[in-house]
């Protein structure tokens, strides 16, 4: 039985390996007596680098469906109270679609270029019904045993969501970065409790009757999430416990396409189709031969880092983020709110140094004093300011 749990189905956070797993199975088994060669341990090293150290997945953030998991956790907990350690933060709850072990900020660009690539039209085929967002629905609690044991519901569009992972882990292996984690017995579905190997052995495996007595079971009815964002994250805390709110998150890709409202000074305003929204800048440079400072405004995931790119490819160019502040050499991504004015100042101090054709500023830029700290300093070197901003609808 605890066989058949491990392979039947696989946790898709950050500390799953199934082969791993197998191949612990392999190795605690004493070895033939015909046996003449000796197999390595893999070790820490070699599982972490088959580790996924980035997800795409879906939040899960519906008031009714965190309600519901909230009741169900509150079930495990009446049931035993030292189950509370194995509790999935609210604020975290998400279905992943995919996996990806990333090495180096080049390989995180690469991973961001291609889903943003690919994202219009898996949206439309797998998470559009009509010109609405597919609504998933969750339905039925279920655990398995994956290193550990995973209390998890269900959503009921395995079709869909199989195609949407199907056709990004294609997309991802295809661009030369490793997709961890991607494995044959892979189910979508929403984690809501899990025992690390480390609880199991204080506390044992989870008993069905900690959700069942209490009324929860294959058909509970757990509300409707609307699909209409992919968020590429970090996957835990690099030791493989997730967060406490949901995890950070280097790119939202949303399923609407966003209209670009493109600013050539305070009173000259030219509304445009966020394709042509690079070539309206570049025609505007060929016009001006100053240097040109491009300002990016717009709400996190509506495209201003895939603008800021292509952008970038026409001219000598450098583009200028604070979240670049945040990307180790490694490539993983590590949010420290603590540290946003730095991560600005740096930004800022990149942007002003630049002797680049193009200047791009790739942030929010959600306030008038931060717009006018680049206007300010572009004015120093008598750059022309462009702001665009994106708008979704």
């Amino acid at each position: 039985r605890a066989l058949h749990d491990r392979l039947a189905a696989v946790d898709l956070d950050v500390d799953v390996d199934v082969d791993a797993a197998a191949r612990e199975d392999e190795e605690d088994t004493p070895p033939s007596r015909f046996t003449t060669t000796t197999r390595r341990r893999p070790s820490d090293d070699d599982k972490d680098e088959r580790r996924p150290n980035y997800f795409v997945g879906i939040k899960v953030d519906a008031p009714f469906v965190v309600s519901r998991v909230r009741d169900l956790q509150a079930a495990l907990v009446a049931h035993d109270p030292k189950l509370e350690a194995s509790l999935q933060s609210l604020d975290s709850l998400h279905v992943t679609v995919a996996t990806a072990r990333v090495r180096s900020k080049a390989d995180l660009r690469k991973l961001e270029a291609v889903i943003d690539r690919e994202a219009p039209s898996l949206f439309e085929r797998y998470l559009t019904v009509g010109t609405d967002a597919v609504p998933l629905t969750f339905q039925g609690v279920d655990s398995f045993r994956v290193r550990g044991q995973v209390v998890f519901v269900n959503p009921q569009e395995q079709g869909r969501l199989a195609g949407l992972s199907a056709a990004l882990y294609d997309a991802i292996e295809g661009s030369g970065i490793q997709a961890a984690g991607r494995r044959a017995q892979n189910r979508p579905h929403m984690t809501c409790a899990k025992l690390s190997r480390e609880l199991v052995r204080s506390l044992g495996f989870f008993d069905e009757a900690a959700w069942r007595d209490r009324g929860f079971g294959p058909k509970t009815f757990f509300g409707e999430q609307p699909a209409d964002a992919l968020h590429l994250c970090v996957a835990g805390l690099g030791n493989g416990t997730p967060p406490t709110s949901f995890y950070a998150t280097p790119r939202t890709f949303l399923r609407r396409s966003p209209s670009l409202a493109f600013f050539a000074s305070d009173d000259d305003a030219v509304v445009v189709p966020r394709s042509a929204a690079a070539a309206a800048v570049l025609a505007f440079s060929d016009d001006n031969h100053a240097g040109l400072a491009v300002i990016l405004r717009g709400v996190q995931g509506a495209g201003k880092s895939s603008l800021a790119r292509t952008i970038a490819e026409g001219a000598s160019s450098v583009v200028c983020s604070a979240d670049d502040f945040f990307v180790q050499k490694s490539g993983a991504y590590r949010f420290d709110a603590s540290k946003l004015d730095a991560a600005h100042a740096a930004c800022a101090r990149k942007f002003e140094q630049s002797d680049a054709e193009i200047v791009v500023v790739d942030n929010t830029n959600a306030t008038v004093d931060e717009i006018d700290t680049y206007a300010h300093l572009a004015a120093k070197k008598d750059r022309h300011v462009v702001i665009v901003e994106i708008q979704c609808r």
